[in-house]
């Protein structure tokens, strides 16, 4: 069973800098660091793939603005049934040990999504079979929220601000950026 993760841009908030880096080249980075290497990335993808190109192979990318392709275009990522899949927003900000935490928890709790900061679930990232991961993928791009499952259980003193989604306004900038220096 692999962990995969795939990253979900429907706009361009994911070059936001956090720390004069793009949010999505951090997360990308963050991945790789944690041994997860089959990394996807799903919508504007074009807005992103420079910040990304040494990062990721060109087949890494899946433009698409129609959330309805996305379900089609699953099978030809050879996701095995049992793989784990991780499902993240490119604007998500998280740490380390709240993001290997999470992948831990994941096979043993099916799906789990991972609170936002004012505690509601609708969460950066999620987790969970393959079999689930079409209608996810689909609710997310039609700007829907993901809700499924638990969280897993929050670590020894987790930073009270992550894991945040951010936009491109200074104010949340600022949060995300205090999260990562407390985490």
């Amino acid at each position: 069973m692999k962990t995969s993760a795939l990253i979900l841009a429907p706009d361009d908030k994911g070059l936001t800098p956090i720390f004069c880096m793009p949010a999505v080249r951090r997360l990308v980075l963050l991945l790789h660091r944690l041994g997860i290497d089959r990394i996807h990335l799903f919508g504007r993808t074009a807005l992103l793939q420079p910040a990304l190109a040494d990062l990721l192979s060109p087949e890494s990318f899946h433009p698409t603005e129609d959330p309805e392709e996305v379900e089609d275009r699953l099978p030809g990522l050879g996701f095995a049934e049992k793989d784990t899949v991780l499902v993240l927003m490119a604007n998500a900000i998280l740490d380390r040990r709240t993001l290997s935490r999470f992948i831990e928890a994941a096979p043993s709790s099916g799906s789990s999504v991972a609170p936002s900061q004012d505690g509601e679930a609708a969460g950066p990232l999620w987790t969970g079979r393959v079999s689930d991961l079409g209608t996810h993928l689909r609710a997310v791009l039609s700007g829907q929220t993901i809700c499924a499952g638990p969280a897993p259980p929050p670590g020894d003193d987790p930073s009270p601000a992550l894991p945040c989604l951010i936009d491109a306004g200074r104010e949340s900038i600022k949060a995300a950026e205090t999260g990562l220096l407390a985490s």
